[in-house]
Parts: structure tokens; sequence; C-alpha cells
């Protein structure tokens, strides 16, 4: 048995899986962002000879593209676990934690719960994420 501390090993599988879209949304904005900047640098040194802000602005361009569609393959991966878990108050929690990426706080204030009982609930339906996977995984 895990200490106090420590989650099973299926329950962090299962929170790895759900937070991909979190991953992914920040190192989307972490992108855009730089390909502002990039483009702002291009427009500031038009006059000068920079021959590698448009070869990064390409790349940059092409990871944005790439996320943009992993982003959405994740969400709709995301929306299938959670859509079938059973307890529609776990869906909701589930969806405002992992689709909007909310805090637990803010989770827990439009649950009406305590954050203490939101994270006994999110433990409870991470379990069930992690059997919705691994049956998934045996019919595959």
């Amino acid at each position: 048995m895990p200490a106090a501390n420590q989650r099973p090993e299926n329950e962090l599988r299962a929170e790895a899986y759900l937070s991909r879209v979190s991953a992914l949304q920040s190192e989307l904005t972490c992108q855009l962002q730089h390909l502002r900047a990039l483009r702002a640098h291009g427009r500031a040194a038009s006059g000068a000879q920079d021959v590698l802000t448009p070869l990064r602005l390409r790349q940059v361009q092409r990871r944005v593209k790439q996320l943009r569609a992993d982003l959405s393959r994740a969400q709709r991966e995301v929306a299938w676990a959670v859509g079938r878990l059973p307890n529609p108050r776990a869906r909701t929690l589930m969806e405002m934690r992992y689709l909007s990426c909310l805090t637990w706080d803010e989770i827990a204030q439009a649950l009406y719960a305590s954050p203490r009982a939101a994270l006994r609930m999110h433990q409870r339906a991470l379990r069930q994420v992690d059997i919705l996977l691994a049956e998934r995984e045996d019919c595959r």
C-alpha cells in the first residue's frame, strides 16, 4: 500500500493522460508569444540583414500548427474519457480540471464543495478513468 502522500501508479498514469491538454496549451501559448516576438523583431529589423528571423519564423509557425493539431486530438481523447464517467458531478469536475484547466479552489467553488471533497472525488474519478483506459487498450 502506498504511503499517505503517494498515489497509486495507475492514478498517476490516468492523470498524465488527462494532463496532456494543459501541457499542450501551455506550450502553444509560449510558442505563440515567441511567434509574436519574432514578427515584431522582423518588422523592427526590416532594413537590416537578418537572415535568421524568417527561418525561425517558419520553424515556429510549423511548431504552432503541430501543437494545435496535437491539442485538438488530446482534447477529443480527454473528452472521450471524461464523458464516460458514470457520475455527472465527477464528469463536471474532470472537465473543469482537464479541459478548462481551472484551479482546485475554482472547481470546489463551482461544485459547492470543499477543496478536500473535490480532491476525493477527483481521486475516485482518476481510478475510473484508468479502468476506462485499460479497457480501451484491451480492445485494441
